[in-house]
């Protein structure tokens, strides 16, 4: 019991938990990988794997149009390169969580084969879908798609 404790206490102090121990996330922790996964779709343009982290069911405002217009943001970049940086990972009251991040992006436009540059502040709510967290709405400047 007297190794116990002092354990138990470097543990704490050191910001371990039994969760991290187990191999389990913080729910931040899950939000932030799912928004890297979108990340990494984008800059790949792989359209479906990016759709694969957004609720068609929970979307606030119309899944249909953001899908559209992901689909044309494909479609009229490439060499896509996005940078960013996390600011926060809050919760909500309904039990989802606001990412909040800093972004910078450039790519090379597909009808003027020019390089542009763009940056912005988004703010991205998540909730859990069954198993994993799901994008349901966006706010700020737009990450992934243009005004």
């Amino acid at each position: 019991m007297r190794t116990i404790i002092p354990i138990l206490l470097l543990l704490v102090l050191t910001g371990c938990s039994i969760l991290s121990l187990r191999g389990e996330r913080y729910p931040e922790e899950e939000v932030q990988a799912v928004f890297a996964k979108m990340a990494d779709a984008y800059r790949v343009q792989d359209e479906k794997g990016f759709m694969a982290h957004v609720s068609e069911a929970d979307f606030d405002g119309s899944y249909s149009s953001f899908a559209d217009a992901i689909h044309r943001s494909f479609l009229n970049r490439q060499a896509v390169s996005l940078e960013y940086w996390i600011d926060a990972v809050v919760p909500d009251s309904d039990g989802g969580y606001y990412l909040t991040v800093r972004w910078e992006a450039s790519f090379l436009s597909a009808k003027k084969a020019e390089r542009q540059l763009r940056k912005g502040v988004s703010r991205l709510r998540f909730l859990r879908i069954g198993e994993a967290y799901r994008l349901v709405a966006t706010g700020g400047d737009p990450i992934f798609t243009r005004r």
